[in-house]
Parts: C-alpha cells; structure tokens; sequence
C-alpha cells in the first residue's frame, strides 16, 4: 500500500516474515540448504517484536503525512471559510438592522394612516381640482385675448391682459372656495371672503366698460355680423367671466377640506411617511436578498472544506485500520509457525496517535468575532 510516498507493507509480505520470523530457521543463499536463526520476537520478549514497531511506525508516518497535506489544504478553506462568515454576520447584522427600522417605520405608518382615515376627503381630488382649475385658467387667456384682439389691441396688450384675466380670476376663485369651505375660519378667510369678490367684480366691472367703448367705437356688430348693442355685449362678458369665476369657486371648494390645514398636515405625513415606508422595504428586500446570497455562500464554502476534512479523515482511519489489520497477520503468522506464546503478543499492539488537527475540525474564526464585537 503507497500513500504519500510511504510504503506500507502489503498482507503477503507482512504474512511472509511472520511466519518466517517464527519458525526458528530459513534458507541459506548458498548451498541452497536450511539454517537456524533465532526465532522473533523471544518468548520472553516483552517489548513490541521489531517488524510490527515497523508497521506501526510506517502507519504514523502516513498518518502525519496525511495531517500535513490536510493542514496546507485548510490554509485557503479556512481563511475563505473565515471571510464567507464573516460577511454572512455582517449581512445578517446589516438586514436585521434593516427590518427593524422598516417595522418601525410600519408602526409609525400604521399610526399616521388610522390618523389620516380620520378625516373623510374633499369630494374632489387634490389633483383633479388642480387640473380644473388650470383648464379654467388657460380657458380665461383665449377667452379675454380673442376679446381684447377683436377691441383693437396690440398683440403684446392682448397677452399681457388675458395673461392677468387667466390668472386673477381662477387664483382669486380659488382662495374664495377654500375659504368659504372652512368650518373654523380665520381672520385670513374672512378677508379672502371680502376682498376676493369685491376685487373680481370690480376688475370685470371696469374691462367690461373698457370693452363696451371699445365695441361701439369699432361697430364690431357691423365686423361680426351680429346685432349686439354694447349693453349686451358687456353683459356678455361679464356673465361669462363670472361664470368661470363661480365654477372655479366651486371647484375649489370642494375640492378643499373643512378643516384644510390640518388636513393638508396630516396628508402630507401621510404622504411622506407612505415613501420612506416603501424605501425601507425596499432597503429591507435588498439586504434579504443579500442575506440569502451570503448564506448559500456560507453554506456551500462550509460543505466543500466540511467534506474535504471527512475525506483526510477517512483515509487516515483507513490507514490506522489496514495497519491494525497488518500487526494482527504479522502475529497470527508468527503464532502459526511457532509452539509457545510471547510476552508481547500478550498485549494488545501499541495504538496509532491520531493528530489532534483530525480529530475534530476546528470552526473558530477570531477575526470575526473580534468584527461582531467591535
């Protein structure tokens, strides 16, 4: 048997020299004939026989050969062993910490959302009533820059003035709606209340006789085709711009909350606590998903050097056995050829020391405890 460039003897020969040990006698080279030699081991030996010390001594050595090719080999599968822990306690610390804080999170969700469903919303949606309004707004600019084009006016008189028109009016409707939809209101509400339509009134009040001027000055009846004194035109005008007006008014209105800014404080708490919720999951998704990577990685480093050491470990249990084996036909050989009983074959065969290193596979890793603790 060879292992690691030791020879270990095989049964035949093992057999050979015990029974060639113990008949007392063998063949001379020349002439071809017997002679005595001394019979091995004495009876009255007590030391082990020479030829099974051999055997032994030759099992030990594959044995610390064997240890040392696994010690050279745990070089690299311990310390790749080491990192793959490490950053598996590194990553499990790193998602726990992750789902901690996206519980935590969820918890002051929870609370934010039951705080939110509190309040019944506005019948129009924030972003609709948005959307209305702005449509008004656009609607008032063509509106007043067709009327203001067919008074005469320059080009950049038409936009400056239906620019100003599409942005009072829908701006000024909107304060009024939100205001008057106030439960508690403020002494700001009851200004907007007061000023708002005073203002709107006024400022349609005076372009709408600008324009009745304008319009009989012109004949614009005559231009267009219809028959419109200038009293009606002007009240033509003004329904209309009061019409959006009001629209824009009632728009706002509901589309406002009673109670509006402590509904629009608890909204967006509502909003921002919804976002860094669903950023923490996230977070907490990636770092599980890093966690699973690490532990496959863990597991699969920890099996390959797990299943490396079983293997040495195998082959120096079988190299112990075989050698059992061997000392037990070299005395049975011996014994077989021979009429008394050795002292030393009254004891058992000295046992074969196994090196600490393979009796049990070390997993300490130091330097990463040493980072769990830091």
């Amino acid at each position: 048997m060879r292992n690691n460039d030791v020879v270990l003897y095989s049964y035949k020969k093992v057999t050979c020299k015990g029974k060639t040990e113990g008949r007392g006698w063998g063949w001379k080279f020349w002439p071809f004939i017997k002679k005595e030699v001394p019979i091995q081991p004495k009876t009255e030996q007590e030391i082990p026989a020479q030829f099974e010390t051999e055997i032994l001594q030759t099992g030990e050595s594959i044995i610390a050969k064997l240890s040392e090719k696994w010690k050279k080999e745990d070089l690299k599968l311990k310390t790749d062993f080491c990192k793959a822990l490490k950053n598996l306690l590194l990553t499990r610390a790193a998602y726990e910490k992750e789902a901690n804080e996206a519980n935590q999170y969820l918890l002051e969700h929870e609370k934010i959302k039951a705080r939110f469903e509190e309040f019944n919303p506005p019948s129009v949606n924030h972003k609709w009533t948005m959307f209305w309004l702005i449509l008004i707004s656009i609607s008032e600019f063509f509106i007043n820059s067709l009327v203001f084009q067919i008074l005469g006016q320059n080009q950049m008189e038409t936009y400056i003035a239906a620019f100003g028109m599409g942005i009072i009016i829908p701006l000024g409707a909107h304060f009024f709606g939100k205001s008057l939809q106030q439960e508690s209101k403020s002494y700001a509400d009851k200004i907007w209340l007061i000023v708002v339509p005073i203002a709107i009134f006024a400022l349609l009040a005076g372009l709408s006789f600008l324009r009745s001027k304008y319009f009989e000055g012109l004949e614009i009846s005559k231009i267009l085709g219809i028959d419109l004194s200038p009293e009606e035109a002007t009240i033509v005008f003004i329904i209309i711009n009061i019409a959006l007006f009001v629209i824009a008014a009632v728009i706002a209105h509901e589309g406002t909350h009673p109670q509006h800014k402590l509904y629009n404080t608890v909204r967006i708490r509502f909003r921002d606590s919804l976002k860094k919720l669903t950023k923490e999951k996230g977070e907490a998704k990636e770092a599980a998903k890093a966690l699973k990577e690490a532990e496959l990685s863990y597991q699969e480093i920890r099996s390959i050097r797990e299943k490396t050491f079983e293997r040495d470990v195998q082959q120096i249990n079988q190299t112990k056995e075989t050698v059992e084996w061997l000392a037990a036909a070299y005395r049975t050989a011996n014994l077989s050829v021979r009429n008394d009983l050795p002292v030393c074959f009254k004891k058992k065969p000295a046992d074969i020391d196994i090196p600490d290193t393979m009796k049990k596979l070390d997993w300490e890793c130091k330097e990463a405890s040493k980072e769990m603790e830091q």
